[in-house]
């Protein structure tokens, strides 16, 4: 009767044991599910920036190949490595898209751009790459183009600057609407 009883207590630990084994790499194929997961999120910049992308852009100068606008999302700056950023916080203002393209043309020339990405806005609705863009005279032309009333705010975009950009915004439409009155 003994011998039974420890021969069964020792089935059960056995069991036990194979139970805890199996739950033990359930647990980890999850982890590693999820991992791939939040991998797999952030290529497509739902987490941030992170990769390639970020890692040879954020804080370097960078040369200029093209500028093209007028799909909505405000001005594209095509680099000379082939990557496309957009304007962070910015959208293309009714009839302007032409305007604010060859106004950023015009202020880049043919030189070089800074890009700084925020925290979190890392993507517009197009896929690609947006960030604060700034040169060696203009600054940064995100803020210029609001503030000459050549784009609209994104509301969408979620990002620090985003309330000062609302604000630049209205500020230039109603700098417009004030000219307007005054017949200028």
């Amino acid at each position: 009767m003994v011998g039974s009883a420890l021969t069964s207590q020792g089935a059960s630990l056995a069991a036990w044991r194979g139970r805890r084994k199996r739950r033990v790499w359930a647990v980890a194929g999850l982890a590693l599910l999820g991992v791939l997961v939040l991998v797999a999120a952030d290529r497509g910049g739902v987490f941030g920036p992170a990769g390639a992308d970020r890692g040879r852009l954020e804080g370097r100068w960078a040369q200029v190949a093209e500028v093209r606008g007028g799909d909505g999302s405000g001005p594209v700056i095509e680099l000379a490595r082939g990557l496309e950023i957009g304007l962070l916080g910015v959208a293309d203002a009714p009839g302007q898209a032409v305007a604010a393209a060859q106004a950023v043309r015009d202020w880049i020339g043919a030189g070089r751009v800074r890009v700084r990405f925020a925290p979190r806005a890392t993507r517009d609705a197009a896929g690609r790459r947006v960030g604060y863009v700034e040169n060696d005279e203009q600054g940064v032309l995100n803020e210029r183009l609001l503030a000459r009333g050549l784009a609209r705010a994104d509301h969408a975009a979620v990002h620090p600057q985003a309330e000062r950009y609302a604000l630049l915004a209205q500020q230039a439409r109603d700098d417009a609407a004030r000219a307007a009155l005054e017949g200028r």
